[in-house]
């Protein structure tokens, strides 16, 4: 069977990666023989897979007709807020698959609330008789805004089957504070984190998880000297995670992995869905306020510091419940 994958793959977002991988994995778990069909940037490919540029209408078109399922699968790809262009464009290729009578899916996925009438109308078209399976319940309440759809299912990040294999992390050595930010962040977050590290001991680290944060982790680790690095793979964001104590978070990608990993995630994002998932791992007392504050950030870094074990045990039965929902996600894609 050929499936067509379209997500924001092949910009080195983290987040997005993994989700291609968690799906391809689970596609050659199902059909050993499938042909996997990634959308990537023009002139890139992802790792050995069939790729087709994202930005050429013909081949877009072509590679529609030619599938037997179109899935649109990787983070929260219909929102106005990340890019008014970009969900058009996905909502466009939902209604060309629909259109040409493929199957279609949108797997583990985030919707954002659509306060655009005219995208809404679109979207509202484009969603009908899909197969709907949301990672969280603000993306199903997004949903219910644009049409009712009872069918929808809500499952988890299909990237928590990645660490489904994982060992007990809470024996390993945790001497680093690692720090995912974007460009918004605080302009002396460093200094309050460098004081920190200093009176404990650790290691700070600022890990973008997007190329377009880089320059931010760059900037700030100058303050005070610290090391910063691009996070690309599981492999790496996995040795980084289970040698840091806490993580103190913009990304969403970041706190997952981090919980995953036995690292402790402080939000500093009023993002819905961030903070949907730090409810969901028990972490609602590690939820920054928007406004910056050097005293309260500094005493919730203490707090989580002081109170590691009991975070630790919290954020394992989280995850073990949100792998189980994950697996329900996989179970979803494969019944087709």
């Amino acid at each position: 069977m050929n499936y067509l994958v379209c997500g924001y793959l092949g910009y080195q977002n983290l987040g997005d990666e993994l989700m291609a991988n968690a799906i391809s994995s689970s596609l050659f778990k199902y059909d050993k023989s499938a042909e996997v069909t990634f959308f990537a940037p023009r002139g890139k490919k992802y790792e050995n897979f069939n790729c087709t540029s994202r930005y050429s209408p013909v081949k877009v078109i072509k590679s529609i007709k030619n599938c037997d399922v179109f899935i649109l699968g990787g983070g929260t790809l219909l929102s106005e807020e990340a890019s008014m262009r970009s969900a058009w464009y996905y909502g466009f290729l939902l209604y060309m698959s629909r259109l040409m009578k493929k199957r279609r899916i949108l797997w583990a996925g985030g919707i954002d609330h659509i306060k655009s009438k005219s995208l809404k109308r679109m979207l509202k078209r484009a969603l009908s008789d899909v197969c709907i399976s949301l990672r969280d319940t603000p993306s199903l309440d997004a949903l219910w805004d644009i049409l009712p759809c009872p069918n929808a299912q809500i499952h988890a990040d299909p990237v928590f089957l990645l660490a489904r294999n994982s060992a007990d992390f809470n024996s390993y050595s945790r001497n680093i504070l690692t720090v995912c930010i974007k460009s918004d962040a605080p302009k002396d977050l460093a200094i309050m984190i460098g004081e920190f590290c200093q009176k404990h001991a650790l290691i700070p680290i600022f890990a973008a998880t997007s190329p377009k944060d880089m320059q931010e982790c760059k900037n700030q680790s100058k303050l005070i000297n610290a090391k910063s690095i691009l996070l690309t793979n599981l492999e790496d964001a996995k040795k980084l995670f289970t040698s840091s104590a806490l993580c103190l978070s913009m990304r969403y990608h970041a706190v997952l992995l981090a919980a995953c990993f036995g690292c402790i995630p402080i939000s500093m994002s009023r993002s819905e869905k961030i903070l949907a998932l730090m409810n969901e791992l028990a972490l609602k007392q590690l939820i920054l306020p928007a406004s910056y504050s050097y005293t309260h950030y500094q005493n919730t870094l203490e707090s989580a510091l002081a109170n590691m074990p009991k975070y630790q045990k919290a954020c394992q039965t989280a995850t073990k419940e949100m792998l189980r929902r994950a697996e329900l996600a996989e179970a979803f894609l494969l019944d087709i």
